[in-house]
């Protein structure tokens, strides 16, 4: 069968049928492994092909769309002019994601250092920018949760409430969403929501560190709370949840420290992670 290459897809001709038939391959060699680009590539075809071709259109397994058509240059015109229209909707979705990963962190390193305000204003940013957006590579949060954690930590919690709510419907798993919502219901009166939020929100963190470090112990796991400290401190606030005399202020600061202090804990295993690779790499 001939190919002919187009950027970096075939287009074949075959005999069968009254009607010419063409098939769009994607390389063999990247179809095993799909690295990100060609995944786009895929996609954009997949699209492409349901949309210009459908219902003649089908691929024949993971690498070789087959359809018919009338002609080839019309076939190849179209696929050039497609592909280009979804790849530059992709450049702009990541360059978007891009933006909104680098709002999202200088908004952590603001919060790490007290200024809540600047934080706020980074986090708007992000949301407008990419209302999706996550980040974090072990500790994953969504943008919500992080704009609630500001407008929270800016006293503004009616709309810390609403926000944090957002972020556990979009990523339910969100302990920190959970930690940051039980303070803002304590801190609206609502002791008795906020106090399970808060029980909740706790465990979920241990148990999120527990895991790495048990499944993950001889990877990244073990630069995540390596001596136990942020579990030791919840195991505190926790006891001090089930007493029979809450004590409300020590509680929301507990809350409130347990917050950054695992957000802080993502860059500080990431960093202490990245020294030992050196360190062992140099030897």
């Amino acid at each position: 069968m001939a190919t002919d290459c187009l950027a970096s897809f075939g287009l074949a001709q075959d005999s069968l049928g009254a009607m010419p038939c063409f098939e769009i391959l994607i390389p063999l060699e990247h179809a095993t492994d799909f690295p990100y680009w060609t995944k786009v590539q895929y996609a954009a075809l997949t699209l492409f092909a349901r949309e210009v071709f459908s219902p003649t259109g089908r691929w024949l397994n993971r690498s070789v769309f087959h359809f018919e058509g009338p002609n080839k240059k019309e076939v190849v015109m179209k696929a050039i002019y497609s592909l280009l229209a979804v790849s530059f909707s992709v450049l702009l979705s990541a360059c978007s994601a891009y933006q909104s990963a680098g709002q999202i962190d200088a908004g952590r390193q603001a919060l790490f250092v007290g200024q809540n305000q600047t934080a706020l204003v980074y986090f708007q940013q992000a949301a407008q920018a990419d209302p999706n957006a996550v980040y974090g590579a072990t500790l994953r949060m969504g943008i919500f949760s992080f704009l609630g954690q500001a407008q929270y930590l800016n006293k503004d919690y009616a709309q810390a409430r609403q926000t944090l709510q957002k972020a556990l419907l979009q990523h339910p798993q969100d302990h920190v969403a959970r930690l940051y919502l039980g303070l803002t219901e304590v801190r609206l009166g609502d002791r008795q929501r906020g106090l399970r939020d808060i029980e909740n929100g706790m465990k979920g963190i241990a148990a999120f560190l527990n895991y790495l470090n048990t499944n993950f112990a001889y990877s990244f796991g073990q630069f995540w709370d390596p001596g136990g400290t942020i579990r030791a401190s919840i195991k505190t606030d926790l006891a001090m949840i089930s007493g029979a005399n809450t004590d409300w202020s020590e509680l929301i600061a507990a809350g409130e420290r347990l917050g950054i202090r695992i957000e802080e804990e993502e860059d500080r295993a990431r960093l202490q992670q990245q020294q030992q690779q050196e360190l062992e790499f140099s030897k």
